[in-house]
């Protein structure tokens, strides 16, 4: 699936209770879990340990959490990038915490 990084979004990660995108992430997604950067074909070597990338999927305006590494994380907000399916979004504004 196709997605954009959201533009400021790092504001928001401070005022969600989960405290980070990524333990948004996994805390929605039912624990944590060994995560990986969902971006198709990345090599980063912080792909074990990544952030939370706010973003949203083509054709839809809900923004979405995902797991990307620092480099995913930072490509510019509007220029599209594939994620793969497991990376399966958490909606950024519901939280179970």
């Amino acid at each position: 699936m196709f997605v954009k990084n959201v533009l400021g979004s790092s504001d928001d990660e401070r005022k969600c209770k989960c405290k980070s995108w990524i333990a948004h992430w996994e805390r929605n997604r039912g624990g944590t879990v060994n995560t990986e950067c969902m971006a198709i074909g990345c090599r980063e070597k912080d792909k074990k340990e990544p952030g939370g990338g706010h973003v949203t999927i083509r054709g839809e305006l809900t923004e979405y959490i995902v797991p990307l590494c620092t480099t995913h994380n930072a490509i510019p907000a509007g220029q599209e990038f594939e994620v793969s399916r497991a990376a399966s979004p958490v909606p950024a504004h519901k939280c179970r915490a």
